[in-house]
């Protein structure tokens, strides 16, 4: 394969991918396609402006079509007079306190850098759902040592490859770690997704995972599952955990909640603004009352997202483990009943 058509990464990750429908098999490139080279798919994938989208279209919501058509119907092909007002939402929206914020990512990703060049050297290190995740939190794992591969469901200058995580597009033991940000309440099956995710990862690999617990619904019809710190713990029970917490609690799911009520009764453009741009300023100080509580154990039934990072396990932990050990560890390693 040339370089040009694939990720920026050279060989090193062009040979770690493999056919979506059929994992063991090879993806050979021809003519600005991918080929699988198994025996019985043979089926073909596009690269677009240098991004292969390897989607399985027998099992995934998405469409090759559907992500082509989107592309070419984004906003770059809207009036000019929506892109100036989105830009001008945008520059207002800084002037907006935030009623949201992610107390541990950055603590977390710096942790999970440091055990993945532990354990390798020359890492590979895989970011699902990177066209929306935070590329602040990102910027931390690009270091030398650490190659990063982004993927996403959709077409953006800011991924690798488009590629569904019900049918990850890698072989078996790819990765020495992955990062999934608020993405498993966006997928239809999320048990099936934390398996794929067991699979590409290497023995003893890492996995970093944020999800919501208290918060209404985004992403309109893609948003499926919430998660409490048990359901979090049992989706991620093949692997052994390193640290399970909270990243906004119980603060911020107040400050969701109020806006999300105000947003029901939104019907007009002077109560959009009102949203928008007026209510953050009298909800922003809820999230920082977290800051004192957000390692309480407590916190975690009714915080607003939850986070697991933990190791590949070659075993699964029962469920009366699990539940024995519902809450989490305090600072000082005691457990609180």
């Amino acid at each position: 394969m040339t370089q040009s058509a694939l990720v920026p990464k050279g060989d090193r990750v062009s040979c770690l991918l493999s056919c979506p429908c059929v994992h063991k098999s090879s993806l050979r490139e021809d003519h600005n396609t991918l080929r699988c080279e198994g025996v019985a798919c043979h089926r073909t994938f596009p690269i677009k402006s240098g991004t292969p989208i390897l989607i399985n279209e027998d099992t995934s919501v998405f469409s090759i079509e559907e992500i082509l058509r989107d592309q070419e119907h984004s906003l770059e092909s809207r009036p000019a007079w929506r892109l100036r007002l989105r830009r001008l939402g945008k520059e207002l929206v800084r002037f907006v306190p935030a009623i949201d914020m992610n107390w541990k990512a950055k603590q977390n990703m710096s942790r999970l850098r440091q055990l993945v060049l532990e354990q390798n050297r020359q890492a590979q290190v895989l970011i699902i759902g990177s066209g929306a995740g935070d590329h602040n939190v990102e910027n931390i794992l690009r270091c030398p040592g650490i190659t990063l591969i982004r993927s996403d469901v959709y077409l953006a200058d800011q991924i690798d490859m488009v590629a569904d995580s019900h049918d990850l597009p890698f072989h078996s033991g790819s990765f020495d770690a992955v990062v999934c940000q608020s993405v498993l309440e966006h997928v239809v099956d999320p048990q099936r997704c934390v398996k794929e995710i067991h699979r590409v990862l290497k023995p003893g690999g890492i996995v970093y995972a944020e999800v919501p617990f208290m918060q209404q619904v985004h992403a309109k019809a893609y948003d499926f599952t919430r998660f409490t710190l048990g359901g979090l713990r049992r989706l991620f029970r093949r692997f052994d955990p390193i640290d399970v917490g909270v990243e906004g609690g119980p603060g911020m799911a107040l400050a969701w909640s109020v806006s999300w009520f105000f947003r029901m009764l939104s019907g007009s453009a002077a109560m959009e603004v009102f949203v928008y741009f007026v209510l953050p300023f009298f909800l922003f100080w809820l999230k920082y009352v977290d800051y004192f509580f957000i390692d309480t154990p407590r916190t975690s039934d009714g915080a607003s997202e939850l986070y697991f990072l933990g190791r590949r396990s070659s075993s699964q932990a029962p469920d009366r483990q699990i539940i024995s050990g519902y809450w989490l560890q305090t600072r000082d390693g005691a457990n609180e009943p």
